[in-house]
C-alpha cells in the first residue's frame, strides 16, 4: 500500500500542472452574478485506482442556484471546450461546492488537458485554468537480460526482466520466438515463463535446431495490457562438426589419398578427425576408419595404403568434438584401376624361350622359337610402352638359338649363349651380340668369350653397376655349371668370379640399382630350387637371402622374376604370381594374382619384366599376348 501511495504522490508531482486560481473576495468574484468556478490546484489527479481525477470548485454561485456543472477534456487540444469531451451533472460527483469526475480507461503516456465549468440562470462560467496531466505508462516495461547465458545444457535460454510493472499487477509473462520472422509476436511461438525470481523470468527452449537463427523477445501483461521488449536474436551453434569430404584420389600406385575439411567445429573443440571407407556406400558408418595424418586448423588428409585394384572405394570425412558430437561429410568415390590391362598383341606367331629385356621404356624380344612347328627364329621385336605399338627390328645377327641370356649395360643389351639343334645334336653357343636401344641397330661383330668359359644355355644373367654377369647354365654335355663370369664393356674383357652356391640352370637373376638376387630354377638333377641368394660385388660373394618354404604351395620351377621397388615378383608353373618384400624381417612369400586366362602354357616361360614406373609386363610365353600388371594394386 505504501508503494502505491508513493506511486500516486510521484504522479501528482511529476505528471500534473495547473495555473494558479484567481483571488477570491468575500465569496463574490469580481461582482459577477453568474457562477465562478476554478480547478482545484491541490487535487489528486490520479487516484488509488490509477484513474484520472478531475476536481472543480464553485467559489460563487452568483445570483442564482447552479443548475449544471462539469468538465471539458481533450488529449489533442490544449484549450478544451464544449466541442471536446464533456462530463456534466449526471456524471460528476457533487459535494457542496466541490465536484469531481473520475476518468477511467485512460491511455498511458498521454497528456490530458481539462478544465471545470458551471452554469446558473445568469450564465455560464468556464475556469480559466487549463490543467494538463501526463499519464504514466500503464502496461509493464520489459527488457531482455543482456547478460543472460543464452545457451545452457545445449538449450536456448530466454531471460527477461520487468523494470516497471505499470499500473496493475503482473498477470502473466513470457516470450515470443520465431526462426522465420525477425519480428516475433503473439502470432508466432508464445511461451510462458517457467521460472520467476522477482523481476527476472526465464524460459529454456529445448530441442533447438543447430545452425539456426532464433528471434525472440520478452513480454509481460498486467490488467492494462501487454508490453514486449526489444528483439533479440541468437544464432545457435552447430553441435556436431560440419565436415566436408573434399576428395579421394590416387597419389601413387596402391595408395589412396583422402582430403577433408572442417567447416565448423560445432559446440566444442575437435578431438578426432579422419575418414570412413568401404566398398559399400550404404555401410560407411560401419566401415573402416583411418585417422588423419596431417592436420591444420581445418584441412586434414589421410592415406590408405595397399589399396586393391578393380574396386570402387567409397569414403566420407568425419570429425568428433569434445562434446562427443560427430559430423560427416558427403560420400566420395574412386575407382581403382584393374590390375591387368591388355596391350597390343605382337604381330607374329606365338613364340617363347627367347631373350627379353627392357631399355628406355621399350620391351624387346629376340631369338627363341615360334610355337608352330617349334621353329627357331632370329626375329627381333620392339614394344614401345608409351605408344603401345610393336615393330619388327629385323634379325638377330648371330646363329639361331633358344634359351639365350641377356644383360644390359647403359643403352646396350647383350644377348648370347643359348643352344640350337643340328641333326639331332645340341649345339651350345657362347658368343654375344649387342643392340643399341637408342638407334635399334645391332653391332654385327660378335663379342667372343674366353675359351675357359664354356658354351651354355638356360643360364642366368644380369647387368649390375656397368658390368654384365653370366651365372651357371646347362652345358652341351648335359652337365650343369655353377661358374660365374663378369663382362667389362669398357675393355671388352671377361673375368671369372667366385662360383654360385649351387649348380643351377633355368633360374632367375633380378636386380635394381643396389641389389642383385639370383636363384630358383633347377638343380642338376632337375628338382626345383626354392632358394634365393644375394650377390655382394664388393666382396664377390653370394649370401643366402631367403627360400620358399615347403608349406608355401608355389608350383614347380621358377624361371620368371622381376623386382619392383623392394619387392620381388615371380611366376610359378600354375601361372600364379608370388611376392616377397626384401626389406621385411620374415621375407615371407605372399600369394598374389593369377595370370589372365589367355595364358595357358603352364610352364612359367612367360616374360616378366619391368615397365614404366611400378608396372610389370607379362606375356609372350608361347603367346602373342602382352598384359600390363600393376602389382601395387594387387592387394
Amino acid at each position: 500500500m505504501k508503494s502505491k501511495l508513493l506511486y500516486i504522490i510521484l504522479l501528482i508531482t511529476v505528471f500534473s500542472s495547473c495555473l494558479e486560481s484567481p483571488e477570491m473576495t468575500n465569496g463574490i468574484v469580481n461582482g459577477k452574478e453568474k457562477p465562478t468556478v476554478i480547478t482545484d490546484s491541490t487535487s489528486v489527479f490520479f487516484n488509488k485506482d490509477g484513474n484520472l481525477l478531475f476536481k472543480g470548485i464553485v467559489i460563487s454561485e452568483g445570483k442564482s442556484k447552479i443548475k449544471v456543472r462539469g468538465f471539458y477534456w481533450s488529449t489533442t487540444s490544449e484549450n478544451p471546450n464544449s466541442g471536446d469531451n464533456s462530463k456534466t451533472e449526471t456524471d460528476v460527483d457533487v459535494n457542496d461546492d466541490i465536484f469531481t469526475f473520475e476518468l477511467k480507461d485512460i491511455k498511458g503516456e498521454t497528456t490530458y488537458y481539462w478544465r471545470a465549468f458551471a452554469e446558473n440562470n445568469a450564465g455560464f462560467d468556464l475556469s480559466e485554468i487549463v490543467c494538463s496531466s501526463r499519464t504514466p505508462k500503464l502496461v509493464p516495461t520489459v527488457v531482455t537480460d543482456s547478460i543472460a547465458p543464452f545457451f545452457t545444457n545445449g538449450n536456448l535460454l530466454f531471460q527477461g526482466k520487468i523494470i516497471d510493472e505499470g499500473r496493475g499487477k503482473i498477470i502473466e509473462r513470457g516470450f515470443y520466438w520465431s526462426t522465420t520472422s525477425d519480428n516475433p509476436n503473439s502470432s508466432d511461438n508464445k511461451k510462458n515463463a517457467t521460472y520467476v525470481d522477482g523481476n527476472i523470468f526465464t524460459y529454456e527452449l529445448t530441442e533447438i535446431s543447430a545452425g539456426t537463427t532464433y528471434y525472440w523477445r520478452a513480454w509481460a501483461q498486467n490488467s492494462d495490457g501487454i508490453d514486449s521488449s526489444e528483439i533479440v536474436y541468437n544464432y545457435t551453434p552447430v553441435f556436431e562438426p560440419i565436415v566436408e569430404t573434399i576428395s579421394i584420389v590416387s597419389t601413387e600406385d596402391g595408395v589412396l589419398s583422402f582430403k577433408g575439411n572442417i567447416l565448423d567445429k560445432g559446440i566444442d573443440d575437435i578431438i578426432e578427425r579422419g575418414f570412413l571407407w568401404s566398398f559399400n556406400p550404404d555401410d560407411l558408418l560401419n566401415g573402416n576408419k583411418i585417422s588423419a595424418i596431417t592436420n591444420s586448423e581445418s584441412n586434414y588428409t589421410s592415406e590408405l595404403r595397399n589399396a586393391s585394384g578393380d574396386k570402387t572405394y567409397y569414403c566420407r570425412a568425419y570429425a568428433k568434438n569434445a562434446s562427443s558430437h560427430f559430423g560427416y561429410g558427403d560420400i566420395k568415390s574412386y575407382e581403382t584401376p584393374n590390375i591387368w590391362e591388355r596391350k597390343e598383341i605382337i604381330n607374329t606367331q606365338e613364340r617363347g624361350i627367347g631373350a627379353t629385356f627392357v631399355l628406355n621404356n621399350k620391351i624387346y624380344i629376340t631369338c627363341g622359337e615360334v610355337q608352330s612347328g617349334r621353329q627357331p627364329t632370329k626375329q627381333t621385336w620392339e614394344y614401345n610402352i608409351l605408344s603401345n605399338r610393336w615393330q619388327n627390328l629385323g634379325d638377330y645377327p648371330g646363329d639361331f638359338r633358344v634359351y639365350p641370356v641377356v644383360f644390359t649395360i647403359g643403352n646396350f643389351a647383350y644377348i648370347g649363349t643359348g643352344m640350337r639343334s643340328s641333326g639331332g645334336e645340341i649345339i651350345a653357343n657362347k658368343d654375344f651380340y649387342r643392340i643399341n636401344s637408342s638407334s635399334n641397330e645391332w653391332d654385327r661383330t660378335a663379342i667372343e668369350t674366353p675359351s675357359e668359359m664354356e658354351a651354355r644355355y638356360l643360364a642366368l644373367a644380369f647387368g649390375f653397376k656397368g658390368k654384365g654377369y653370366v651365372v651357371g647354365g646347362y652345358f652341351a654335355n648335359r652337365t650343369v655349371s655353377d661358374d660365374v663370369w663378369r663382362y667389362n664393356s669398357e675393355n671388352d674383357s671377361w673375368e671369372e668370379k667366385n662360383p654360385f652356391p649351387e649348380k643351377i640352370y633355368e633360374g632367375i637373376s633380378i636386380c635394381n640399382n643396389n641389389r642383385v638376387f639370383s636363384g630358383f630354377g633347377k638343380y642338376a638333377n632337375g628338382d626345383p630350387i626354392r632358394t634365393l641368394w644375394e650377390y655382394y660385388d664388393a666382396t664377390d660373394e653370394w649370401k643366402y637371402f631367403t627360400e620358399i618354404p615347403d608349406d608355401v604351395e608355389v608350383g614347380g620351377t621358377i624361371n620368371s622374376g622381376v623386382i619392383v621397388g623392394n619387392t620381388i615378383y615371380i611366376i610359378d608353373d600354375k601361372n600364379v604370381i608370388w611376392a616377397c618384400n626384401t626389406e621385411s624381417e620374415t621375407k615371407q612369400w605372399e600369394l598374389k594374382a593369377k595370370l589372365p586366362s589367355v595364358f595357358t602354357g603352364g610352364d612359367s616361360q612367360y616374360l616378366l619384366t619391368n615397365g614404366i614406373s611400378n608396372s610389370i609386363y607379362v606375356g609372350l610365353g608361347y603367346s602373342i599376348y602382352l598384359y600390363e600388371y600393376k602389382p601395387l594394386w594387387d592387394n
